[in-house]
């Protein structure tokens, strides 16, 4: 099962990215120094708030479920 997580991943989603990178070298290629630094700083911000969003709704997700609770409280190890 583990393999075909796998499979989907590297011949569904992965492709779809990589086919955006030769138009994106090209429209930098024929840019100005000033919209290139404007490009870097723009994804730079949407990196960050995606970074931050994703924290957000990772603490979100502990908390709706209480595994900070368990995991606090020693239960989310058993020992054997």
């Amino acid at each position: 099962m583990e393999q075909v997580a796998f499979i989907v991943t590297v011949f569904f989603i992965l492709p779809r990215p990589m086919e955006l990178i030769p138009c994106f070298g090209e429209l930098m290629r024929v840019a100005d120094v000033r919209s290139k630094q404007g490009m870097v700083i723009l994804c730079a911000v949407i990196t960050s708030a995606l970074c931050t969003f994703g924290g957000l709704y990772g603490i979100f997700f502990i908390y709706f479920y209480g595994i900070l609770h368990v995991a606090w409280a020693g239960q989310a190890y058993p020992v054997l």
